[in-house]
């Protein structure tokens, strides 16, 4: 743990915090619904952190993952392009295969989405988001072990005739970002609503293989919304939405792990220097020297490419019959996807990755659930999910002893193609007591069963380039495999498919105590199960190595948790607080292993024995006169490895991947009320403690320093109800580089790659209109 960090952050929380809740004098009140009924946030006895969207526009967040950025212990594992997976409290899923859920749960109006790539086009015209810290299985579901993120857009509303807003702003790189959303009355039972965003932003790394920049983003999303309410029991509401991305993501900067004068021993450099930072004078394999000029400075002869096209459509009922509602959930997502990446990031064909898919998922939810004003309060309810997935998998490349040396006019296709069937049955419910008037018990379960059924078909194949071998069809560097492609490719090895086949069926509790000390202070203790469902592995690796049908048992966390929710000074000033423990068995993580296991060799889905964390959060907001604001939060979290089993490398006591010992949110801000409208000022600044991105704790796949970021915002709104704004943002002010995670090449390419920051701050201006 960082002491000096600890140190130096104590005072600040002494007087600053954070829990962003934006105000005049007095803290406002935000509403949730992380108990599937609307209570105040101050009121529920679970650890979570919630933004409206007003919130989002102030702190100037244009992602999902800049919102976790405003989240002590809570961070996002980028996995290339949009993929993202998050973390809270050190609980995540390290895997960037298609197939795969998080263990952070991620929700979009009640209906959870699988896709890693969904995410990326929630944030918009949004009305709220929850982070709800620690599993939440009862409630939620499956795949929650570490908590769940809700995004909760805006509805329509008869009651707020017609209303919007119109957002455009221009910033550095030629980035360019439009929002809008409006809404309408359509008679007095009826109202519809609209909301559109679009994200472009040129390439900011020079490719200097290719002669171009690159890392350019150009995404767009929809959402229309139909509400009607022919009474006042009775509110139905559909939901149609789609989104687009046609990006060149953000490349890799990789660092050669060996020696210049012998590409078969390893480089004569201290471990703790072979990272991207520190620009080492080695090489890869293939015999490629990664060093650069500037941060910006990149190779690779593929550039990256993110197609996904995404639509779905949700219907929601909710009946109100005195003694309970009903509430209907119906829903359906469609996904399209594909993505490649130069992986060994060099001139050569050393790795190169590809992934294709198409799914489509359809749930139903429906719940029953009481009144919330009673002593006695419940919510009963039943899940259905299914999924149908088309997955290809594909890796091309020179294998290293025919690399430099060698024949290089051919590459080997190891690669997985997959259709799999997910089915899930769940039933649930939750009681909460009142003991005393101000002593409430809640106990909940929910028991859960899940199929995966499908086929996996690995096979090798081959591609050439001029001159190469004439049973094997030259393909460009900028071919494209998937689906489609690669059946079409002659096979080296095609084995028989391997069926798929997992069934499970498991539970999920919480228990919990809360006690109304007084009308300003809550105190509260729980005990939780949850748990994430196995699967298989979709690793192109697999072809070579067998083990096509390898799959991960369903991993379990236990946790207990205190926690605090306080106000005081006429609520001007909120402090809450939580401390926890897990016991987490099985935990699932792909790893890259040099050393062989007993299940597969190089590329690995693994369960780990065991694993605990320990930690907790403080956050607080005070709004005193003058229209001063300050909010700060500090994370703590202790995660290490219990069992190890017999995973090479890794040991009894090496700390869990992505976790950092401290995270550190801070923001100032300053409203000066003028003729003619109020300006703001503010600034923020987080910091994340150093992290590893692999089981063995290598230096040189980890962020060994601490990174601290600056972000600063001015803006002026003015008009007929301050209507108008107008806004200058900038970010990185201080312009660290990082890498934003790693994975390791280590027997294949011997290099370990890294997704780097933006070393250059980002800033650029914003305008706003809004009517009603």
């Amino acid at each position: 743990m960082n002491n000096r960090v600890i140190l130096r952050t104590l005072p600040i929380l002494a007087a600053v915090a954070l829990n962003p809740l934006f105000v005049a004098a007095q803290i406002e009140e935000i509403v949730v619904t992380a108990q599937k009924r609307a209570e105040s946030l101050q009121d529920v006895p679970i650890a979570v952190q919630a933004f409206t969207g007003d919130n989002l526009d102030e702190l100037g967040v244009q992602s999902a993952e800049e919102i976790m950025q405003h989240v002590p212990n809570a961070s996002v594992l980028p996995q290339g392009g949009s993929k993202i997976n998050y973390y809270i409290r050190g609980v995540g899923t390290a895997d960037f295969h298609l197939n795969v859920v998080g263990a952070v749960g991620v929700y979009l109006d009640d209906v959870a989405l699988n896709s890693p790539f969904a995410v990326t086009f929630n944030t918009f015209d949004m009305e709220r988001v929850e982070v709800l810290r620690g599993p939440q299985n009862t409630l939620f579901g499956r795949n929650t072990t570490g908590g769940a993120v809700n995004y909760i857009s805006r509805k329509p509303n008869v009651d707020e005739g017609t209303n919007g807003y119109i957002e455009a702003g221009y910033g550095r790189y030629d980035q360019f970002d439009v929002e809008a959303g409006g809404g309408i009355a359509l008679g007095d039972n009826a109202a519809a609503r609209i909301a559109f965003s679009s994200n472009i932003r040129d390439g900011a790394f020079n490719n200097h293989t290719l002669g171009k920049d690159t890392g350019n983003y150009q995404r767009q999303a929809i959402r229309g919304q139909f509400r009607f309410q022919p009474d006042a029991s009775l509110d139905l509401l559909l939901n149609v939405h789609g989104g687009i991305s046609r990006s060149n993501p953000e490349p890799y900067k990789n660092v050669g792990l060996q020696d210049p004068a012998n590409r078969f021993a390893p480089c004569p450099v201290p471990y703790d220097d072979l990272i991207p930072q520190n620009n080492p004078n080695c090489i890869d394999s293939t015999g490629f020297n990664h060093q650069y000029e500037d941060w910006e400075d990149v190779y690779g002869n593929l550039e990256f490419k993110e197609n996904v096209d995404l639509w779905g459509t949700s219907f929601r009922a909710e009946w109100d019959l005195d003694a309970f509602t009903v509430v209907s959930v119906t829903a359906y997502e469609e996904f399209e996807v594909e993505f490649s990446e130069d992986s060994d990031s060099s001139p050569n064909t050393g790795f190169q990755f590809y992934q294709d898919a198409e799914y489509e998922q359809w749930s139903q939810e429906l719940r029953l659930q009481s009144a919330a004003d009673g002593v006695l309060r419940w919510i009963a309810g039943f899940y259905w999910f299914f999924e149908d997935g088309k997955y290809a998998t594909v890796v091309r490349r020179t294998p290293a002893e025919f690399a430099p040396a060698g024949p290089r006019n051919f590459n080997i296709v190891p690669n997985t193609r997959v259709t799999q069937d997910n089915e899930v049955y769940s039933v649930y419910g939750q009681v909460e007591y009142d003991m005393q008037s101000n002593l409430t018990a809640t106990a909940g379960l929910r028991w859960t069963k899940e199929t995966k059924k499908g086929s996996n078909q690995p096979s090798v194949r081959c591609v050439g380039t001029v001159g190469g071998p004439p049973f094997c069809p030259a393909a460009s560097a900028s071919f494209f495999f998937g689906l489609d492609e690669v059946p079409n490719l002659p096979g080296l090895f095609v084995p028989p498919p391997e069926a798929l086949d997992y069934d499970s069926t498991d539970w999920g509790a919480r228990f919990a105590l809360d006690w109304q000390a007084t009308d300003d202070i809550m105190f509260y203790g729980s005990i939780s199960r949850g748990f994430k469902g196995g699967g298989f592995s979709l690793a192109a690796l697999a072809a070579l190595t067998g083990g096509a049908a390898q799959s991960v048992a369903p991993e379990i966390l236990w946790a207990y948790e205190i926690g605090a929710k306080t106000s005081w000074l006429a609520n001007t000033l909120q402090l809450n607080a939580a401390i926890f423990y897990y016991d987490w068995s099985d935990l699932q993580s792909f790893e890259v292993f040099v050393e062989p296991t007993e299940a597969c060799l190089f590329a690995c889905l693994i369960n780990i024995p065991e694993a605990s964390l320990k930690g907790g959060e403080v956050e607080l907001t005070w709004a005193p006169a003058g229209g001063w604001l300050f909010m700060a939060g500090v994370g703590l979290a202790d995660g290490e490895i219990d069992d190890a089993g017999n995973i090479p490398g890794t040991q009894k006591g090496n700390d869990l991947t992505n976790t950092p010992d401290i995270t550190f949110n801070g923001l100032v801000r300053k409203e000066f009320v003028m003729p003619g409208g109020t300006l703001a000022l503010q600034t923020s600044w987080r910091y994340k403690d150093e992290v590893y991105y692999g089981l063995a704790n290598v230096p040189n796949l980890s962020q060994p320093d601490g990174i601290w970021n600056l972000d600063a915002r001015a803006s002026f709104r003015f008009g007929p109800g301050e209507r108008y704004e107008v806004a200058a943002w900038g970010k990185n002010l201080n312009g660290e580089k990082y890498c934003r995670g790693m994975t390791s090449l280590q027997g294949l390419v011997e290099s370990n790659l890294c997704l780097p920051s933006l070393s250059e701050p980002t800033y650029g201006v914003t305008a706003a209109i809004r009517f009603e």
